[in-house]
């Protein structure tokens, strides 16, 4: 079953301009109490607090998600160098370049060199 579908900020704040509205109404009176002003009132607070929750809850995610990125970039860039040190210790045709996810110099395809055309 799909999530319920976000009811948009303009439906919401013209629900709250609605129920500003109805709290200065002095003879409002429904006969349904689940429409009366106190719940009203007490809906309009927990949405608001929800709404403050989702706030923290988002700003949390983006630091994370900024630290997780900053973590991904410098240990890719410390194995480029890690990859860099193999190269200068072991040299590039040895097994170790492999092992580390790089191509051996002598698996590399050699130029084919040209004949001359005869004129």
């Amino acid at each position: 079953m799909a999530p319920p579908k976000r009811i948009t900020s303009k439906i919401l704040d013209a629900d709250r301009a609605a129920l500003f509205a109805l709290q200065d109404v002095g003879e409002y009176a429904p006969m349904n109490d689940r429409y009366g002003t106190p719940l009203l009132q007490a809906l309009e607070v927990s949405l608001t607090e929800t709404e403050k929750a989702e706030a923290r809850a988002r700003r949390a995610y983006e630091f994370a998600r900024d630290q997780s990125i900053v973590a991904g970039r410098a240990f890719h860039h410390a194995m480029l160098g890690a990859k860099i040190q193999v190269v200068a210790q072991f040299g590039e045709d040895s097994h170790v370049v492999e092992a580390v996810g790089r191509k051996k110099r002598s698996n590399y395809r050699r130029p084919i060199g040209r004949t001359a055309l005869a004129e």
